[in-house]
């Protein structure tokens, strides 16, 4: 009868058993016959403590063609290892250290020769990094490209219109503007990287405005602006995938739209999105307004006049060039740009200045009467013979009825 403890059976009539638990085991075996008795017992202890260990691997990134080197540092005296990948073994050794020469996740597992314990470890060893990452440069339809590294490593480009390179710093000439999905493979032989972006390949706007304006001032006489679209010398219907959209100062306006009339001061600005790659085409124009009517005096040489006579209006303006136009009786009678005006007649007039660059108008009017006359006369007589005196002698002319 085998017991753990005092007062456990755990077998009956066994020569042996295996045990994995400690504890004090007694073996009790029983004459049957004449009842004679031997008695045994056993302390059972557990070390099934796992071995404690750390690996010190000599790079955390492996150069192509290089090995890293890996040391152990345990507790047991004597173990063995084992290294695997993905459930494959790589290798076995019961050293302190070994090599590996390839990038991986690797599982290390170490098992101490006397207990038979086991311990594990994950060992991470990753390739150094290359970085495909590149710029270009355009100017017109030739763009040249810049690889980040110009190491011993393999260079493939895809310009993305069916041509190709295998140079680290190639120049490509595209037959014609648009957009282009551009592919940069790097390899060093162990490990590959790419990197694809878009070249927005179009005239700077610098070069030729994307904007094209009928003016850029508002003024008295073109109170309107008309500002279309121009992707260098062709018009934007020659780039059908170009969404325009049109903003003033920042606030979207109108979009898919060719033209836009403008009659606001602002800032506009024309954003052109390719809706294939997303390219975005900037141009900004600022419209700015002059209206400001011009300033002027008047000054005539006489209120009054003789009939038929001339007079002379003096302008004093501050604007540097001007029109002035005088009217009588709603129609123009004298144009000039001279600041004194010479006017024959009397009556009521009109006079407007026009500023040459804003097209903007001021006004003022005046009168100009003619002298007065009078008919009045004096008259002396002698028998049936009277003399008769005009008192308005000169510049006119009599008509005298004398009742008879």
């Amino acid at each position: 009868r085998w017991m753990l403890g005092p007062d456990s059976v755990i077998a009956m009539h066994e020569n042996s058993i295996r045990v994995d638990i400690a504890g004090t085991y007694r073996l009790d075996i029983l004459d049957t016959i004449y009842g004679c008795r031997i008695i045994d017992t056993i302390q059972i202890t557990s070390n099934m403590l796992s071995p404690d260990f750390d690996l010190v691997q000599s790079v955390d990134t492996l150069v192509c063609g290089a090995t890293a080197e890996v040391s152990v540092l345990s507790s047991s005296s004597c173990f063995e290892l084992e290294v695997s990948e993905g459930g494959v073994s790589v290798l076995s050794t019961m050293e302190s250290s070994f090599s590996l020469s390839q990038s991986g996740a690797y599982n290390v597992s170490l098992v101490d020769c006397e207990t038979g314990c086991q311990s594990s470890e994950l060992l991470v060893i990753v390739d150094e990094p290359i970085d495909a990452a590149w710029q270009s440069e355009q100017e017109g339809t030739i763009v040249n490209f810049f690889a980040n590294t110009s190491a011993d490593h393999v260079h493939n480009w895809d310009f993305g219109d069916g041509n190709s390179s295998i140079e680290t710093f190639p120049m490509h000439d595209y037959l014609e503007y648009g957009s282009y999905q551009v592919s940069h493979q790097l390899s060093n032989g162990c490990t590959t990287d790419t990197v694809v972006d878009i070249v927005c390949l179009y005239p700077a706007a610098s070069e030729s405005a994307y904007i094209v304006s009928t003016s850029s001032t508002l003024t008295c006489a073109e109170d309107s602006i008309t500002l279309s679209v121009q992707i260098g010398d062709d018009p934007l219907t020659d780039y059908p995938h170009l969404r325009t959209r049109w903003l003033r100062n920042g606030n979207l306006i109108a979009f898919n739209g060719l033209t836009l009339g403008v009659t606001q001061e602002a800032r506009y600005t024309l954003r052109l999105e390719d809706m294939e790659y997303g390219c975005e085409l900037v141009d900004s124009l600022d419209i700015i307004s002059d209206f400001t009517m011009p300033i002027f005096t008047a000054e005539q040489s006489a209120d009054t006049i003789a009939c038929e006579g001339i007079f002379e209006v003096y302008i004093d303006s501050e604007e540097d060039c001007f029109e002035a136009i005088v009217y009588q009786d709603g129609s123009a009678i004298l144009s000039s740009t001279a600041d004194t005006l010479s006017i024959q007649g009397a009556g009521d007039y009109v006079l407007e200045l026009i500023d040459c660059e804003s097209r903007c108008v001021s006004s003022q009017s005046f009168t100009v009467e003619h002298e007065r006359i009078t008919a009045d006369f004096s008259f002396e007589g002698e028998g049936s013979q009277v003399s008769y005196i005009s008192i308005q002698e000169m510049s006119v002319s009599h008509a005298w009825d004398f009742g008879d």
